[in-house]
């Protein structure tokens, strides 16, 4: 067992969608074949990865080969250029893509929108925000929906949503009510925190309308600096 890579997976939309480092057994199999004039070498196998069972379909080995290390290497090669079908399941979905960036299986991600590296300490959320969107092409609500799946809690989400798309307290308090069915005093708090002053959160409350528009009065705004508790 070894530690391979980096592989690249498929691109959407033109887009790369990063590096995946390989850790696992490789089982191997090569046949030889011979005429007059040529050696023919074929190989193929398989390994487990993530849960997944991938195939390396038998291939030709089309470059010169001395030692048992050169096989080793069209193998890699192989891999290499047909990660886009063997890790097609880790990257399915957008949920499946940002759950495995979240879990270090896909790095090396770059936020497209901002330039920040995944590598960069406190920037995974916005990263994986940027990416949701412009690779998948993601509202915030479906941003929000895909990142609560993967894990992320209420505050990074909020502000990843600020980060990607811009300074909009009513559309992130959707996405938040929407994706992890916070509560009137919970948006409050969230949206206090990512920076939003008490007018603004006010009018975010009343483009829900219902309970929260109801209870985007002083109310709920009163003890909003400080914050009553911490989400």
């Amino acid at each position: 067992m070894a530690s391979i890579g980096p592989f690249r997976p498929p691109t959407i939309a033109n887009v790369s969608l990063d590096s995946i480092f390989l850790d696992a057994s490789v089982d191997a199999h090569f046949s030889l074949s011979t005429s007059s004039s040529d050696i023919t070498i074929q190989v193929g196998g398989g390994f487990d990865f993530e849960g997944l069972s991938c195939t390396i379909v038998d291939f030709t080995v089309d470059v010169p080969i001395q030692t048992v290390s050169d096989v080793l290497s069209a193998i890699l090669t192989n891999i290499d250029q047909n990660a886009g079908q063997l890790f097609s399941d880790l990257l399915s979905t957008a949920s499946a893509w940002a759950g495995k960036v979240e879990q270090d299986v896909i790095t090396g991600v770059e936020c497209w929108t901002g330039g920040l590296s995944m590598k960069d300490a406190g920037f995974a959320a916005e990263t994986i925000a940027g990416g949701l969107q412009d690779v998948f092409g993601l509202s915030q609500g479906g941003v929000a929906q895909t990142m609560a799946q993967a894990g992320f809690p209420g505050l990074a989400v909020a502000g990843a949503l600020q980060a990607a798309f811009g300074d909009n307290p009513g559309q992130i308090a959707s996405a938040l009510r929407d994706a992890f069915g916070l509560s009137p005093h919970e948006i409050r708090d969230v949206l206090g925190q990512i920076g939003f002053d008490p007018d603004d959160i006010k009018k975010a409350l009343q483009s829900l309308g219902g309970v929260f528009s109801s209870q985007a009065g002083q109310d709920i705004l009163h003890d909003l600096f400080p914050l009553s508790r911490i989400f």
